[in-house]
């Protein structure tokens, strides 16, 4: 039970992360619109650390942990459901997660 709930959790978690980090790689290297002011091959001048510690944890950082919590709980929940599924359809007694 441990095991299906970690790697449910591991999943989600990492699904999260990998959402942010290519979030960050566009903005840095790519682009979005309206947002060439964080390109770090652009024309930025001298304002690109400023740029950056503005909206980092704001777009990024605050939103990354947000959903990582809620990946990590449902994560779990889903975990916890599953594992008691595949329990019943197999016949055997769910068991418990020892303390």
């Amino acid at each position: 039970l441990r095991l299906s709930v970690l790697a449910v959790i591991t999943v989600m978690v990492s699904a999260v992360l990998g959402y942010y980090l290519n979030y960050v790689f566009m903005l840095a290297l790519v682009g979005l619109p309206n947002m060439d002011h964080l390109l770090i091959f652009g024309q930025t001048g001298e304002n690109l650390g400023r740029h950056w510690a503005a909206i980092f944890p704001r777009l990024i950082l605050l939103r990354f942990l947000k959903w990582t919590l809620a990946g990590a709980l449902i994560g779990g929940v889903t975990g916890l459901v599953i594992s008691a599924l595949v329990a019943a359809l197999s016949g055997e007694k769910p068991r418990s997660v020892p303390a």
